[in-house]
């Protein structure tokens, strides 16, 4: 059984909109006109095509929400199987161990699946798995089934001897899955509300503040030339000769 990836997700989105009526509505009326009332081709053909661009554009606004619906409910019916044929595969891997006294391995297992049910519960409680949570289900997942498939192992295919190092690493994987399971908060959203860059401090707050000082720095240097030049004009020039006081120029027109 494999887990449903991205064109998967994509198949079943693109289903879902094809078969909805807004998808196909709007080609009634002009499917009718065309059959039972005889419109010229040239006039419903242009009408059809401004239809298709109508759908395309409203469904490729809501191709997101449809991609996270989709991702959702195949990840539901993928999980729902998975634990089932879990559930089975331990109860065999039960009965073994019980036939050949080795049960030491049951009760990680049995707590290792009860976690990977719980963090699914959590990554479904919302409605909506988004990607990175689906990264974290599948981790998680993948660790339990590589659990199950060497119980497996050891207690069908080597009849049932269970060594203290494969017990041990048993051990380390369930308080993996504990740590995991009690962290799961801080993996999915490892940064806290009180650490986070307020609403304005984005990228586009950044450029526009960028700009602003930019402009800022343009008009200082230009007020800076600007009085640089008001000073410049009104200092006399430095060899214009000085005016002579009245007396002095009456006593050498006299001589």
């Amino acid at each position: 059984m494999k887990a449903p990836d991205r064109i998967d997700v994509a198949r079943h989105a693109l289903g879902q909109a094809l078969a909805h009526p807004a998808s196909w509505a709007g080609f009634v009326p002009l499917a009718g006109a065309y059959a039972f009332l005889g419109v010229p081709w040239w006039v419903c053909l242009p009408l059809m095509l401004a239809v298709v661009v109508m759908v395309f554009l409203a469904w490729s606004r809501q191709w997101p929400r449809l991609m996270d619906k989709s991702r959702t409910e195949l990840l539901t019916a993928y999980r729902q199987k998975e634990n089932l044929e879990l559930g089975e595969r331990l109860r065999r891997v039960a009965t073994a161990a019980r036939q050949h006294g080795t049960k030491g391995l049951l009760e990680p297992l049995r707590e290792a699946t009860d976690i990977k049910r719980a963090v699914e519960d959590r990554l479904h409680a919302d409605g909506v798995v988004t990607a990175h949570e689906e990264e974290v289900g599948s981790m998680i997942g993948e660790l339990v089934r590589t659990m199950v498939a060497e119980a497996e192992r050891l207690t069908l295919a080597e009849g049932g001897e269970v060594s203290r190092a494969a017990g041990e690493r048993f051990q380390k994987a369930a308080d993996t899955l504990r740590r995991a399971y009690a962290d799961i908060d801080v993996i999915l959203d490892p940064v806290p509300e009180d650490l986070r860059l307020p609403a304005g401090d984005d990228a586009l707050s950044r450029a526009s503040e960028r700009l602003g000082e930019r402009l800022e720095q343009a008009h200082g240097v230009r007020r800076h030339l600007e009085r640089g030049m008001i000073v410049h004009d009104a200092e006399p020039a430095p060899d214009a000769p000085t005016p002579a006081p009245p007396a002095r120029r009456q006593a050498e027109a006299e001589k």
